[in-house]
């Protein structure tokens, strides 16, 4: 069926993994929402992705708010093909040191906003024809590291998720797939090297096999692979690392 006039809805869709995903569904002809609560972020990013593209502001871990962009998205394109949660916050802190309000803030945005996005996403999927969900993880809900507990646990429970939704919802006809980034540069890693760690892109790199971080735009690929039906029909529950082999590396605590 491949990508071509089906309608996508992508969280924290304004910059990072989410834009590149944004960009190549777009040039592959689908039309994109993107989403985040952001206003100004989500405005240049649909002025650089064109026509095809619009956007809602809106908080996913509010149960009105995620439902409200589901229902603009319809209301505007009359279908929804394709649900990319997307939307995080990285958050790090060592347990009893991590302020409240950011462990709040992580569960919220990370972990309830995936689980009301597809809550309110599910009916229309189920009438459009080659359907699907991805779920954006981790390779910190694979690995431990010291101060990730929080993130990597929600980063993890996408990964669990992935696979329930999966067998849940292939009796409807909609597919469920998750990729697992590893280090990307994104804004949030270029602001925790500006302000906190100045040669975090060194670290990160020798965190991997292949030596180096990642592009944003290196997501976009394998994550429009897995939402296409006619490229993976036969694919769903997979969650597929896109790391540079950072999850095959022994980690240390």
């Amino acid at each position: 069926m491949g990508l071509a006039d089906k309608v996508a809805i992508i969280t924290g869709g304004g910059e990072g993994i989410g834009y590149a995903i944004a960009e190549g569904l777009v040039n592959a002809g689908a039309r994109v929402v993107v989403c985040g609560r952001r206003e100004a972020v989500l405005q240049e990013a649909v002025k650089k992705l064109g026509s095809q593209a619009d956007y809602v502001v809106g908080d996913v871990s509010d149960a009105d708010q995620s439902r409200e962009i589901i229902e603009q998205t319809v209301s505007r394109y009359g279908a929804l093909h394709y649900l990319v949660n997307n939307a995080a916050v990285r958050l790090a802190g060592a347990i009893g040191q991590m302020p409240i309000e950011q462990i709040d803030a992580s569960l919220a945005v990370n972990l309830r906003g995936p689980i009301l996005m597809a809550h309110w996403a599910v009916p229309h999927l189920a009438q459009a024809e080659g359907s699907s969900i991805l779920n954006v993880s981790s390779a910190s809900g694979r690995s431990p590291a010291l101060g990730t507990g929080v993130y990597g646990a929600t980063k993890s429970a996408l990964i669990h998720l992935t696979r329930v939704w999966a067998a849940e919802l292939a009796p409807q006809g909609i597919r469920v797939n998750c990729i697992s980034p590893g280090p990307t540069l994104t804004p949030a890693f270029k602001f925790i090297q500006d302000n906190f760690v100045p040669n975090l892109d060194d670290i990160a790199a020798a965190e991997t096999v292949i030596g180096r971080v990642a592009d944003s735009r290196e997501m976009m690929p394998p994550a429009l692979m897995l939402l296409d039906d006619e490229q993976s029909s036969y694919v769903t529950g997979a969650v597929l690392d896109i790391d540079g082999g950072y999850h095959m590396l022994a980690r240390r605590l």
